[in-house]
């Protein structure tokens, strides 16, 4: 079926835990990964 679609099809399925990600990313499962600072997060 992918052969007869020609955009990139998207999950919503997500790594959540830091120790998996190089795993994931081995599986070629991740090709984005998105991070935050904590303190970015503060209220000022």
């Amino acid at each position: 079926m992918s052969a007869l679609i020609d955009m990139p099809l998207a999950t919503k399925l997500v790594v959540v835990e830091f120790e998996e990600i190089t795993k994931a990313v081995r599986k070629d499962s991740v090709q984005i990964v998105l991070s935050g600072s904590s303190k970015a997060a503060d209220p000022p």
